[in-house]
């Protein structure tokens, strides 16, 4: 116990520094926003404090795995920078507390790891949960994303067919339809403010590809193409959203009618647990109680 004192003393030195660590970073970036800010606009602590999660996020992870988590947060709705290293000091955080707790709670004698296997399997355990838990929570929500918006893109691309045929560009059909569908579907709506944002600020071909990586959707990947082509060769983009919605919703009823099918053979096995061995004990129960009483008798 001695020992798992000690290291709750070590983390919460640790922590300690950390803090104080992160307070002198904090007084640095103010400072220098100051310095760089004399024309009397006022320094934002929040864009300090998001400066100083980001410096303790690069010295916790290399550059190739915070590239795949970016890409996982931009595929879950989480597109700006800070909110990756945000997720990452947090997985580090939870990974650090597991180790802790499961060190201090789960009585692991090292002397007699062979006697007594159970308690190491449970701390391995601890950490492989506590490990893999944000990048599963953060895969799932990533998929239920991209499943609202496959959903809602034939309705999108149907409304966008519509302001383009009314003469509406493509900046001002983006920014209706996001207006139109916020409340219905507010994934779709913020990826075509987005695109939306971006084409006002560097261009359409840039913003459109940016779009098609985002997402992960193959339907929204097929129409920033068609965008992509329309804008850069000019072929007919009428025809080709038209085309992209009824693709989608093809797709759509026929994933519907996959899932129908499946249902027979998933309900196969809960129908043979909770059905036939009930049935198949009433029918044997007479015959082994008579045995029974037989043999007692």
């Amino acid at each position: 116990m001695d020992a798992k004192l000690l290291l709750l003393c070590l983390a919460v030195l640790f922590a300690t520094l950390v803090f104080v660590w992160a307070l002198e970073q904090k007084s640095k970036m103010t400072v220098r926003r100051r310095l760089q800010g004399l024309n009397g606009r006022r320094s934002d602590d929040r864009q300090v404090w998001k400066g100083i999660v980001g410096l303790v996020a690069s010295k916790l992870t290399s550059a190739k795995d915070r590239a795949q988590t970016q890409e996982l947060m931009m595929g879950a709705g989480f597109p700006k920078s800070w909110q990756t290293d945000a997720f990452i000091c947090l997985r580090t955080f939870l990974f650090l507390s597991a180790l802790i707790a499961g060190y201090i709670f789960i009585d692991i004698d090292f002397s007699r790891l062979f006697a007594k296997p159970l308690p190491p399997l449970e701390f391995l355990f601890l950490l492989f949960v506590a490990g893999r838990l944000p990048g599963w929570v953060l895969t799932e929500m990533k998929k239920r994303r991209q499943n609202r918006i496959r959903l809602f893109i034939p309705k999108a691309v149907d409304m966008l067919t519509i302001c383009m045929d009314c003469g509406m560009s493509l900046e001002d059909a983006l920014e209706r339809i996001s207006d139109e569908i916020q409340k219905r579907a507010p994934e779709v709506a913020n990826e075509f403010r987005m695109a939306r944002y971006e084409m006002l600020v560097i261009d359409r071909v840039a913003a459109l590809s940016r779009m098609k990586k985002r997402t992960g959707v193959t339907e929204m990947e097929e129409l920033a193409g068609s965008l992509l082509q329309s804008i850069q060769f000019g072929t007919p983009l009428t025809e080709a959203l038209r085309t992209i919605a009824a693709e989608a919703r093809a797709d759509q009823i026929s994933e519907l009618e996959q899932k129908a099918g499946r249902v027979s053979a998933s309900i196969g096995i809960p129908l043979i647990v909770l059905v036939l061995f009930p049935v198949l004990a009433l029918i044997a129960a007479p015959a082994v109680i008579n045995l029974a009483r037989t043999l007692t008798f």
